[in-house]
């Protein structure tokens, strides 16, 4: 039997009863296979709202679709189905696990890259707690090369779909304390700050961004030193633990080729990542 897929626009807080793919929530009336493909497998495009609609199966991809503001589709038999359904019926508390990941919507490789390192570290500041993020990638083509024919010139419409300009930059570095002294942001008071606290924690960052790239929180080394801006973080915590899942989005301007606008997502889950000691 053909499995059903629903579509619609994605919840931030994918925990809520009413995001089971098979509920009335998400109500696009329009089926997957009537929208049109795109060179990206897992994403088509419906021309009656000019957007892209993102097939998602886990909920940390609903969260993540959520705070990007995506369409989804979302299938009966998805991994997000299966654990609405768990929770609904038997609770089933075997923890999902997602890959420690960075995705470039649209870019070679639409099954993002592995993280390398990532970095979780506080500090206090006239009595406020204050984070910093470090995340650096594999080589772009760690997993996956991409062979292009030498005899033949693509015309690629940017950079960013260029497989062969990727990987001569290697690797991305996001981060808060790679380049100058660390900014990092502010979370709370000191006399606020907890685990409990943290937990379901969600910071948005140079939104907008400022004037001036080199002010910005997190600097970027993405195709050259690029410009990164637009983040969403959400710090969730694995239960009994000192530790959370972090899922990162935000956007990218491809300053280093002269680009300043922000208009490519990336999107980064982070998981089982131990919450950094405050400094006494």
């Amino acid at each position: 039997m053909k499995k059903s897929i629903r579509i619609g626009r994605a919840p931030v807080d994918p925990q809520t009863p009413s995001i089971s793919a098979h509920d009335g929530s998400l109500s696009c009336p329009k089926p997957w296979d009537a929208l049109e493909a795109t060179a990206t497998p897992g994403i088509r495009y419906c021309s009656d709202c000019g957007k892209n609609v993102f097939q998602v199966n886990t909920t940390e991809e609903v969260r993540e679709a959520g705070l990007l503001e995506r369409c989804i589709a979302i299938a009966d038999d998805s991994a997000h189905a299966r654990a609405h359904d768990s929770a609904t019926n038997t609770h089933d508390t075997r923890p999902m696990t997602p890959p420690n990941r960075i995705h470039f919507a649209g870019n070679p490789w639409p099954e993002g890259h592995p993280v390398k390192e990532f970095r979780w570290t506080a500090s206090v500041r006239n009595n406020e707690v204050w984070f910093d993020l470090h995340l650096r990638s594999e080589d772009y083509d760690a997993e996956r090369e991409i062979d292009e024919p030498e005899d033949e010139d693509i015309d690629y419409p940017s950079d960013w779909d260029a497989p062969g300009v990727w990987t001569n930059y290697h690797r991305c570095t996001l981060s808060s304390t790679a380049w100058g002294d660390g900014g990092g942001f502010a979370v709370c008071a000191l006399s606020d700050f907890s685990l409990a606290h943290i937990d379901g924690l969600e910071v948005s960052i140079d939104l907008p961004p400022p004037e001036d790239m080199e002010d910005n929180v997190f600097h970027i080394y993405l195709l050259g030193h690029d410009a990164a801006a637009h983040h969403r973080i959400r710090f969730d915590r694995i239960a009994g633990t000192d530790r959370f899942d972090i899922t990162w989005t935000g956007k990218i301007a491809l300053a280093y080729a002269g680009d300043y606008t922000y208009k490519y997502d990336f999107s980064a889950r982070l998981h089982n990542v131990e919450a950094p000691r405050i400094p006494a």
